[in-house]
């Protein structure tokens, strides 16, 4: 489990972001591997945190590779993604502040003020202590979000993209996957559309399965200019938390 512990400060220090700067992480992650000693790195990691172009070209020659191979998205439609989960994060926070903002990450995130609790392979307490934490979505962090924690900056949540979560099997043992996969978009607020292109279906299937999720009491509809925005009931977050 991780808890992440806010003071009052901290709320005004909290926004999503789709970026943060690369080669800046790139480099304190390195050094802070091998005990933030760039001499006690290996040679090609000292070079790379070091900046250098011809290692920084290799391992960028070798990211795109892995991308081609395991099929990832287009990076347009990744782009769509990230700048939607940010415009949507953005409207939970304008309907309800940072509060609003953190429970819009159920279940993969609880909001118990002042703690912000997820799973995590490991028991790890991280203290913002005013320096607020920035949140940063990832199609490529699967299952549970990534913490960055050096005392020097600010800290970095990196959580995956709600549209790219496989749900939970027993879930989709009960529901079968596209219609789990409708109940666990609608952790954040979607409209019709939203679900449709997050999970690659038809606008009228995901009407169909959002349908029925609606007549069986896990969400709930309502129309919003001319989008129905489709979220969850306290039944459906229940049953996401119990899987």
């Amino acid at each position: 489990m991780l808890r992440v512990h806010f003071t009052p400060a901290d709320l005004g220090r909290t926004h999503v972001t789709g970026a943060f700067d690369p080669l800046s992480e790139l480099v304190t992650s390195l050094r802070r591997w091998r005990g933030c000693d760039v001499r006690a790195l290996p040679t090609w990691a000292a070079e790379l945190a070091g900046g250098d172009i011809g290692h920084l070209r290799a391992l960028t020659d070798a990211l795109r590779g892995y991308h081609r191979a395991a099929g990832h998205d287009h990076p347009k439609d990744l782009a769509r993604s990230l700048a939607d989960d940010i415009r949507r994060r953005t409207q939970a926070m304008a309907r309800g502040g940072v509060d609003g903002l953190l429970a819009s990450f159920l279940p993969l995130l609880r909001w118990r003020r002042p703690v912000l609790e997820t799973a995590y392979p490991v028991a790890k307490d991280v203290h913002l202590n005013g320096r607020g934490l920035l949140l940063v979505p990832s199609r490529y962090c699967c299952g549970t979000p990534v913490t960055f924690d050096d005392p020097r900056s600010r800290p970095v949540l990196v959580y995956p993209l709600i549209g790219w979560q496989r749900p939970p099997r027993p879930l989709m043992a009960l529901l079968g996957n596209t219609r789990a996969c409708v109940l666990h978009a609608t952790a954040m607020p979607s409209t019709t559309s939203e679900l449709a292109r997050q999970l690659g279906i038809s606008t009228a299937s995901a009407s169909e399965h959002a349908t029925v999720l609606r007549k069986a009491g896990l969400i709930a509809s309502q129309r919003d200019a001319n989008s129905v925005l489709h979220a969850l009931t306290r039944l459906g977050e229940d049953l996401l938390r119990s899987c």
